[in-house]
């Protein structure tokens, strides 16, 4: 099906095998947070889901296509903020002055990526499919691929 796919797009095409082309999983999740258009003010920002690569929210302004923003997202129990920054990848206008935002996060500090980990995990409650062939395999999952393997 991949190649014919491929072929039907022209010469040269790459074609995606699969629905899904995120890395990570995601869980759904309602997160308050606030976003910052890099250099501006905050303003509060809600999450519909989240993943270790990107984040789709919900906010009451446009938000420019490819722009850079900081987030900072409260996580329950915790009295630190995770901070990130990502880049708009795609915005649509949901009525009522409410935008769909989503990003992909390109800056994360290790100990903030060690919390959101910790976080998804323990919710627990996955949105989408395990990850795309192409993303990297947490540690525990290849140790038990292999043990299968050689028992």
């Amino acid at each position: 099906a991949a190649l014919y796919g491929a072929k039907e797009r022209g010469k040269n095409r790459v074609f995606l095998f699969g629905e899904n082309r995120r890395s990570y999983r995601r869980i759904s999740a309602a997160l308050n947070g606030r976003y910052c258009v890099v250099a501006a003010e905050y303003h509060p920002l809600k999450t519909l889901n989240l993943g270790e690569a990107g984040i789709l929210f919900t906010v009451e302004q446009k938000l420019p296509v490819g722009s850079l923003i900081d987030i900072n997202l409260d996580i329950p129990g915790s009295n630190r903020s995770i901070v990130t920054s990502g880049r708009v990848i795609r915005v649509e206008d949901k009525g009522d002055g409410v935008f769909e935002a989503a990003i992909r996060i390109i800056e994360i500090g290790a100990r903030d990526q060690i919390r959101l980990a910790s976080y998804l995990r323990k919710q627990g409650s996955c949105v989408e499919a395990a990850p795309s062939q192409g993303a990297p395999k947490p540690a525990a999952e290849k140790t038990r691929r292999r043990t299968r393997r050689r028992g």
